[in-house]
């Protein structure tokens, strides 16, 4: 992830490929499109561990 001046924060490693992904304004939650015929839009949870 990229702050708006576009610094590098942090990475993330998923487990499916993104075609078209959003992050929620709170930074807490992904929502992606995913190339999956069984489940085309994902919601991960980015919380700290």
């Amino acid at each position: 992830m990229f702050n708006l001046k576009g610094e590098f924060v942090k990475s993330y490693v998923m487990d499916k490929f993104f075609i078209v992904y959003t992050i929620s304004p709170d930074g807490r939650t992904l929502y992606a499109v995913i190339d999956d015929p069984d489940l085309y839009i994902a919601k991960y949870s980015l919380n700290e561990k």
